[in-house]
């Protein structure tokens, strides 16, 4: 072997660990750059300025007023589904959340103070049902025992990965039952109201 044969040799050998490095170097370029352009990142709890937000509550759009919504509801009597509330009744108000076609998943929760209602003192939230879904679909998910003036409701409703919207699965009703203590004089046509205050935020999986 000649001295310029072991010299090509020698300088090939010592180049490859250089080429190697580059190419992989090149990979790792073309990849970051590729993954960089399907990824978005936020915060916790941050919002989707381009996902689609479309809340409702009792039918009432909130879609620009996402937080601390308080509205009166008007109660019921159980027995006859009026607004005829005697001492002794019991009565109910319903509450709907309906983000459905919501782009993002719904953080949602309720507080209800029977301090901030029109209704007798002593009146006390004895349980709520919860149902999933209205109208034909619509199934009792859960009932919860409650007696006191005062109780909270929250929950999350996640966007499934393979939907791009949520839809009537993530409808969700409450019916909250009260009941006004014996005996206590109760004005008559007296229109009882409870003013809950519900906040919906959008937040990420």
């Amino acid at each position: 072997m000649t001295l310029k044969e072991h010299y090509s040799i020698n300088s090939r050998q010592s180049i490859k660990p250089y080429i190697k490095l580059i190419i992989f170097l090149l990979l790792f370029i073309t990849v970051s750059h590729t993954y960089a352009r399907y990824t978005f990142t936020t915060e916790p709890n941050g919002k989707i300025s381009l996902a689609k937000w479309n809340i409702k509550i009792n039918n009432e759009d909130i879609s620009y007023s996402t937080s601390g919504l308080n509205t009166n509801i008007q109660l019921l009597n159980v027995t006859d589904n009026t607004t005829d509330i005697d001492a002794g009744d019991e009565c109910y108000f319903d509450i709907t959340i309906n983000p459905k076609t919501t782009e993002v998943s719904v953080f949602y929760s309720i507080s209800i103070d029977l301090d901030e209602s029109n209704l007798p003192d002593g009146t006390k939230i004895i349980k709520y049902e919860k149902y999933i879904n209205t109208g034909a679909n619509e199934e009792l998910s859960n009932t919860q025992s409650v007696n006191s003036e005062t109780t909270s409701i929250s929950e999350k409703i996640e966007l499934p990965q393979a939907r791009t919207a949520l839809d009537n699965d993530s409808i969700r009703r409450y019916r909250i039952y009260c009941k006004i203590p014996f005996p206590i004089d109760v004005e008559e046509n007296e229109q009882y109201t409870v003013t809950p205050t519900i906040t919906v935020e959008q937040y990420i999986n």
